[in-house]
């Protein structure tokens, strides 16, 4: 069997958990496929961004000509951009996609990653509704993509109860598969500058890496820092704006604490890095689910977790980390407080760092191989 690999849009480092786990993929395919006949498929503006190696060929699909195939959804007539004539001409048996948004081939059975359905668990907020009319793009993709896909892919029950409610999916054909965490979390050393510019004391400074999206509750953390602010505890986000850092510079304003609540903006890994290994503790503060990264990348750099109790957080991240009320500061500022206590403290440390240890990237690959074996029995039924 011949798998193609599709990795979408290949994404800047500013965008966050998206360039982060095409890039910690790509790596561990490398490694573990050079003996299987495949083919990884992506788009972007630098012709030669992967090299071939073994059997693993790359394709850039930015640079080949697409085809404009019809195809009908109740009887709406769609136009949809397709690669089928690429895929078959490569004799690809099954395409599996990485990317919940890069579904692109209507002819080669496939096996889609969903990372979460946000439009509509959380569809009041404007970056999945009403922002580009994208709760009618979503839904008009995971309509057809869901619904069609041999498997689907996903991190948890709670993701996996979620597709089965909201479209329908038999149970059996929805697979779970935990997110991992980057390779170069344990590789990169830490570049400290970052801390002594910003006048950072270690744990005395709270992190929240996340973009300036609103469903990423900035505004929660804003609120608690008005009372923890008292105790010497500063906060420190970093992310690229996606609409709302404006409305949050505001709020900072308007609660006096731009001494206290400092914003980075993007930084790179390696400065991330040494933001873990000194905060206080993350504080996760999402709405979205079910699984994130950045709750892992600080466990296994033995930075305490505080996160929100969005659907799934707690399947995911077990008893390794403290949660809180997303919708109330003072839930938070308690579980701050909680970590005061050293042997809390301690057994959050140490649990985490067993939980990552078990969501490494070659697990996550080796789910995937299985998968694709599952699925070979069922390929060979047919040319």
């Amino acid at each position: 069997m011949k798998i193609g690999f599709y990795l979408g849009e290949v994404m800047p480092p500013e965008i966050g958990g998206g360039s982060v786990f095409q890039i910690n993929v790509v790596q561990e395919l490398q490694r573990t496929f050079q003996n299987i006949e495949c083919v990884v498929y992506y788009k972007s503006s630098q012709e030669f961004l992967f090299k071939n190696l073994g059997n693993i060929t790359f394709l850039n699909l930015a640079y080949q000509k697409m085809e404009q195939k019809p195809f009908w959804i109740k009887k709406k007539k769609w136009i949809e951009p397709t690669y089928d004539f690429i895929f078959l001409q490569d004799k690809i048996d099954v395409l599996y996609y990485f990317m919940p948004y890069a579904f692109i081939s209507q002819k080669i059975p496939y096996i889609l990653t969903v990372w979460d359905i946000g439009h509509r668990s959380i569809t009041y907020f404007p970056e999945v509704s009403t922002i580009n009319n994208e709760f009618i793009a979503r839904e008009n993709l995971f309509k057809f993509a869901i619904q069609q896909a041999a498997y689907i892919v996903i991190g948890n029950i709670a993701g996996k109860e979620q597709i089965c409610r909201y479209y329908g999916m038999d149970p059996e054909r929805v697979k779970i598969n935990p997110l991992p965490v980057p390779e170069h979390i344990f590789s990169l050393k830490a570049d400290c500058s970052i801390i002594d510019k910003n006048n950072l004391s270690s744990s005395k400074y709270l992190l929240y890496p996340a973009q300036f999206w609103a469903h990423k509750n900035h505004i929660r953390l804003i609120k608690a820092m008005t009372h923890l602010c008292k105790d010497g505890f500063k906060m420190v986000f970093t992310g690229s704006n996606q609409g709302n850092i404006d409305y949050i510079k505001n709020k900072i304003s308007e609660y006096g604490l731009e001494k206290y609540v400092l914003l980075l903006g993007f930084v790179t890994t390696s400065e991330l890095i040494a933001l873990y290994k000194n905060a206080y503790a993350l504080t996760y503060a999402s709405f979205l689910g079910p699984d994130n990264i950045p709750p892992l990348e600080a466990m296994a750099l033995e930075c305490p977790v505080i996160c929100a109790d969005f659907d799934g957080a707690k399947e995911q991240l077990q008893d390794a980390a403290l949660f809180f009320d997303k919708l109330d500061e003072y839930s938070l500022i308690q579980q701050i407080n909680e970590l005061k206590n050293k042997k809390i403290r301690s057994e959050l440390i140490t649990k985490g760092k067993a939980l990552v240890n078990t969501r490494k990237t070659t697990s996550y690959v080796k789910n995937i191989m299985q998968l694709l074996e599952e699925f070979a029995k069922i390929r060979e039924c047919w040319s």
